[in-house]
């Protein structure tokens, strides 16, 4: 009698810290002079930068460098000035201006983007707050045209190319310091950018030595939903909100394959890119849709055979989806015995990828 092939696939998931930085107040005080022309800023971003991976435990920590950003990263700015009364108590905070940066020099300086119109930033002397907005793109980035900026896209997949960073500069104190001065550069040591949205990627596994050797992976489709696609940022306030209803999908892998596996074992991986969604609470679950083509063979047959695998109804995952931080999901196809596709089993686990030797990965301090 003909035995029959049955796959098994099962969900890992596996959540992670990718930053934790808060985005602190910075102080750039600047000789005082009595010029009170409109300076032409830029900024030196020594000591700035994305702390990616930054996780609670304290070995984590330590293991976690500041990085510069990327030359060519395009960044926003808008500009509120502070004015006081006569007794030096704070009156009122008004928008003052707005400008698009490049990131240049290695990552150490910021000038205006010269590719845009109006993006340079001109400030006369005062004190201001700064606020910075960013796709960690080289090629969009935000506008500047309101006290909140929608972030959005005609379809699910231009929102995941935005990697949304931000950071302030509080109490900065803009003063030329010569006469006839008119550019001014501002240091940014210690604004640290923090990430808005969460970072997401699949991936497959075939483990090694099961009852079918599996030879190939074609048409591997896996999708997650239902997800936002539109949100609001507060400038000011430094939040992101999603609005809009949350009926949307997106491709993790959207036509996967794997082949040239080892025979001898069948063993392989195949992950997916980083996509950048935003942030979900746990009171609707995640869903997953998974559909791929195996090629295998077994002990019985000795030849290559082909096979479809589809879920018969989504995979459901109650989780959040958290800002700042990391999520892999797993899949691991596994076979118990030579027999038709018919079930899904789902595990979750957690980890935090920092540069701990393999063995030490979920000890205690």
């Amino acid at each position: 009698m003909m035995k029959t092939i049955q796959h098994y696939l099962i969900f890992c998931f596996l959540p992670t810290l990718f930053t934790a930085c808060g985005v602190g107040d910075n102080l750039a005080m600047l000789p005082e002079t009595d010029e009170s022309g409109k300076l032409t800023v830029s900024f030196d971003l020594n000591g700035a930068g994305i702390r990616m991976d930054d996780a609670t435990d304290t070995r984590a920590n330590a293991n976690v460098p500041l990085e510069n950003l990327a030359d060519g990263t395009l960044f926003s700015i808008r500009a509120y000035k502070k004015t006081y009364n006569d007794k030096g108590e704070l009156t009122a905070t008004i928008f003052a201006d707005a400008g698009v940066y490049k990131v240049e020099s290695g990552g150490k300086t910021a000038n205006a983007y010269t590719s845009v119109t109006d993006a340079v930033l001109q400030l006369t002397r005062g004190i201001y707050d700064l606020y910075f907005l960013s796709y960690n793109s080289s090629t969009v980035y935000p506008g500047v045209t309101g006290d909140t900026e929608t972030i959005t896209g005609s379809t699910l997949a231009d929102v995941t190319s935005k990697d949304v960073i931000a950071t302030s500069m509080k109490d900065v104190q803009i003063q030329s310091d010569q006469d006839g001065q008119v550019t001014l550069t501002i240091p940014m040591d210690g604004a640290v950018f923090s990430h808005l949205c969460s970072r997401v990627k699949a991936r497959l596994d075939i483990p090694r030595n099961q009852p079918v050797i599996v030879l190939g992976v074609s048409a591997l489709k896996i999708t997650m939903k239902p997800l936002y696609g539109t949100a609001g940022y507060n400038w000011q306030k430094g939040t992101l909100s999603t609005t809009g209803e949350r009926n949307n999908s997106v491709d993790l892998i959207a036509s996967g394959a794997l082949s040239g596996i080892d025979s001898s074992t069948g063993a392989a991986t195949l992950s997916s890119s980083d996509v950048y969604l935003f942030p979900l609470n746990d009171d609707v679950p995640l869903e997953f849709d998974v559909t791929m083509t195996i090629a295998y063979k077994t002990s019985s047959s000795g030849s290559q055979l082909s096979g479809d695998f589809k879920l018969s109804s989504p995979v459901a995952l109650d989780k959040a989806l958290l800002a700042a931080k990391s999520y892999c999901f797993v899949f691991t196809l596994t076979y118990y015995g030579e027999l038709v596709p018919s079930d899904l089993t789902l595990d979750v686990t957690s980890y935090s990828p920092v540069n701990l030797p393999s063995d030490d990965v979920g000890a205690d301090d």
